[in-house]
C-alpha cells in the first residue's frame, strides 16, 4: 500500500531522530529505504533505552543492600532514587552510546555476533535491566560521566527497583575459556531470580525472547502493530466523524480546521494536533 504524505512526513522525522552511526547522508537514507515496520523495530529499540519520566516508588533489593558497595555509594544511589520519585528525567545517568549510537548501518547489515549488539543495550534487551552512571556532574552534552561502579535496575511504570552493583566487567559476555565474568554470573542469576520468584520448581519461562537480528521480540511485535495501526488509521485523518471521535475521547474541543499527524511520545504512537495534543492509538512495551 502506497504511503500517504503525512506518513511520508512522520517516517522522516523518525529517521531523523534516531541518532546514527556513522552520521552521514547514507545512514539516513538506509533508514529510510526500510519498511516502516523495520523503522519502528530501530526507533523503539533505541527509545526503550530512555526511562520515561514519571513519579516512581523506589525498592532496592536485597542484593544491592548486601553489596559491600553499598555503604560506599548509597548517597549517589538514593540521590537517583529521589530524582525518579520525583519524576525527573534520569537520562543523564545513562550510558553516552544511547545519544551516539541508534542505529548502527554495519549492525544492520550484518547479523554476525560482533556486529549484531553495535547499536543495542544486550543487558536491556535480554534481561530487562536498565543501567546508570551514579556521577551527579552533568557535562555540557547533558550526560554524567562514567563511574567505576553502574547501578542495574529494573523499571517499571509504578516501580523503580534497584537490583544489583556492578563494574564494568558486566557488559564483557565471556571469558576466555567461555566462562561469564563474576559481574556478569552475578547480574544472569538476579535476573533469572527475579523471573521465576513465586514459579513452581522446574517451571519453563522464556522471559525475554530475542530476534536474529539481536532486537527484543516485545519491540519487534509493537513495531508491526505501530505499523499496521498507522496503515489502518491514516485514511481516516481526514474523515470527520473519526476526528470528531478522537476530541470526544479526550473531552477536548475540537478545532475548526484541526491539521493532525503521526507522533511519537516516547515509545507510544499517537496522533496530534496543531497545539501538540496527544491521542495515543497504540502503547509500547514499557
Amino acid at each position: 500500500m502506497e504511503e500517504g504524505v503525512r506518513t511520508i512526513k512522520f517516517r522522516k522525522e523518525l529517521a531523523e531522530k534516531i541518532p546514527r552511526f556513522p552520521n552521514n547522508k547514507e545512514s539516513l537514507e538506509e533508514l529510510m529505504e526500510c519498511s516502516l515496520a523495520t523503522l519502528f523495530v530501530h526507533y523503539l529499540s533505541w527509545a526503550a533505552r530512555f526511562v520515561r519520566p514519571q513519579k516512581r516508588k523506589s525498592v532496592v533489593s536485597k542484593e544491592v543492600l548486601a553489596d559491600p558497595r553499598w555503604l560506599r555509594l548509597r548517597a549517589e544511589i538514593e540521590g537517583l532514587l529521589q530524582k525518579s520519585e520525583r519524576g525527573e528525567p534520569l537520562h543523564p545517568h545513562l550510558s553516552e552510546k544511547v545519544i551516539k549510537r541508534g542505529f548502527a548501518a554495519k549492525a544492520a547489515r550484518d547479523s554476525s555476533p560482533a556486529s549484531r549488539w553495535e547499536d543495542k543495550d544486550q543487558i536491556l534487551n535480554t534481561m530487562g535491566f536498565h543501567h546508570f552512571h551514579l556521577s551527579s556532574d552533568v557535562r555540557d552534552n547533558g550526560m554524567t560521566g562514567r563511574t567505576k561502579d553502574i547501578l542495574f535496575a529494573e523499571i517499571d511504570n509504578e516501580t523503580f527497583t534497584a537490583v544489583a552493583i556492578v563494574d564494568h566487567s558486566v557488559f564483557e559476555s565471556d571469558l576466555q575459556d567461555g566462562r561469564l565474568t563474576a559481574e556478569r554470573e552475578k547480574l544472569w542469576n538476579i535476573s533469572i531470580r527475579r523471573k521465576t520468584e513465586g514459579l513452581p520448581e522446574g517451571t519453563g519461562i522464556f522471559p525475554y525472547l530475542i530476534s536474529s537480528s539481536g532486537h527484543n521480540a516485545l519491540i519487534v511485535m509493537s513495531a508491526m502493530h505501530f505499523s499496521r495501526v498507522i496503515e489502518e488509521l491514516d485514511p481516516k485523518l481526514e474523515d470527520n466523524a473519526f476526528i470528531d471521535q478522537l476530541y470526544a475521547g479526550a473531552n477536548r474541543e475540537r478545532p475548526r480546521s484541526p491539521r493532525l499527524r503521526w507522533s511519537m511520545n516516547h515509545i507510544d504512537l499517537g496522533i496530534a494536533d496543531s497545539k501538540d495534543l496527544f491521542f495515543t492509538v497504540a502503547f509500547g512495551k514499557s
